[in-house]
């Protein structure tokens, strides 16, 4: 059987679906003659809770009815309460953990590639300018060298020595004898290593630490000279078997990722504060109204009928408060219509004859 209420009047009529030849009959009131329109198989046309006029039920389910009623009412009056118990982390929670972890990994990545590529390319640099000065005064002391005038030799490197970042720079002969050896600023020395230059001379195993070997046109090695970290760089003189050796500070490189790393740093820092900040602020525009959806979802479950739901979101959340509204507004009618008093009939309700329109 299907049971149909009037709109208007809220007159119960209960019609069998048998005699319904198409999908809707046309049925007029018998109390206020209002005339409204019974689906044989309700289908789902949309979220407008007017469409909801049609309930089907078995016959001889008053008792249920009216045990649903006394629930309704009770709750009703008891009023809502809180329904919605959180257990685990919220949604803002684990998106803001995930982006977190995310800007995490990626400044872990950006400061691994940075000091793996960084300090190379500081070397080559170094390397290079140790190149340039090693030649430049090579060539410079050959004319000296051949008329073993070692005052000019002296100077040149004197000159050599007084460049920024070098830290020494010597002559070896073919007999390993440093004929000319000046540290360049001697402030960045200890006083008790300057001291014991200026008492023994220039210390010879520093430059035989780098001694050439074979035909190589040039020669690397970092070493330490008084605790600070030197490259040491060796080209040939001409033809003449001399060496010219050009220490440069390699400690320069540290202290610059020193200057330069905590800054990349910090601009993480504020990157992953500003983020975040941003993130949950979307991030609430979508948890909020989830938590309220739930929380009337609940209520409406609990048959808390009459707290409107209003939540104003864009998109498919706004669709689905929409959706919770007309269902709130369909239930509602539904039991308020069966809350009015039924006229009384010999079978508990009118029969009538399908108008079919």
């Amino acid at each position: 059987m299907l049971l149909a209420y009037c709109e208007e009047c809220g007159q119960q009529y209960k019609l069998n679906p048998d005699k319904i030849p198409g999908k809707s009959a046309k049925v007029k009131c018998r109390t206020c003659n209002h005339i409204f329109t019974v689906l044989k198989e309700p289908v789902a046309r949309g979220l407008r809770p007017q469409d909801t006029t049609l309930f089907r039920t078995l016959a001889g389910s008053g008792g249920m009815e009216e045990a649903a009623l006394e629930e309704f009412s009770d709750r009703e009056t008891a009023g809502a309460q809180s329904p919605v118990q959180m257990k685990g982390l919220g949604l803002t929670v684990r998106m803001l953990i995930t982006f977190l972890l995310l800007i995490g990994i990626t400044g872990a990545v950006l400061s691994g590639v940075y000091l793996w590529v960084v300090p190379d390319l500081m070397r080559q640099q170094i390397q290079l300018r140790s190149e340039s000065i090693a030649k430049t005064f090579a060539v410079s002391i050959v004319d000296p060298i051949l008329v073993r005038n070692f005052l000019r030799i002296n100077q040149a490197a004197e000159k050599a020595a007084l460049l920024p970042g070098v830290a020494y720079v010597a002559v070896l002969n073919p007999k390993d004898v440093v004929v000319a050896g000046i540290f360049g600023q001697p402030e960045r020395y200890s006083t008790a290593f300057m001291d014991e230059v200026k008492s023994k001379g220039f210390p010879r195993d520093l430059v035989l630490r780098n001694k050439r070997e074979g035909d190589s046109p040039e020669q690397v090695l970092v070493s330490t000279v008084d605790r600070r970290k030197v490259m040491d760089l060796v080209v040939p003189i001409a033809d003449t078997g001399w060496e010219a050796h050009v220490g440069v500070f390699t400690s320069d490189i540290d202290q610059a990722m020193q200057r330069t790393l905590p800054p990349v740093v910090a601009v993480l820092a504020v990157m992953a504060a500003l983020g975040a900040g941003v993130f949950i602020v979307l991030a609430r525009t979508v948890s909020e109204p989830i938590r309220k959806l739930c929380a009337s979802a609940v209520l409406i479950s609990q048959m808390h009928l009459s707290q409107k739901i209003e939540v104003s979101a864009p998109g498919e959340i706004g669709q689905l408060a929409l959706a919770l509204e007309a269902m709130r507004l369909s239930i509602r009618q539904a039991i308020h219509k069966l809350q009015r008093p039924k006229p009384l009939t010999p079978h508990g309700g009118s029969h009538v004859r399908p108008h079919i329109g």
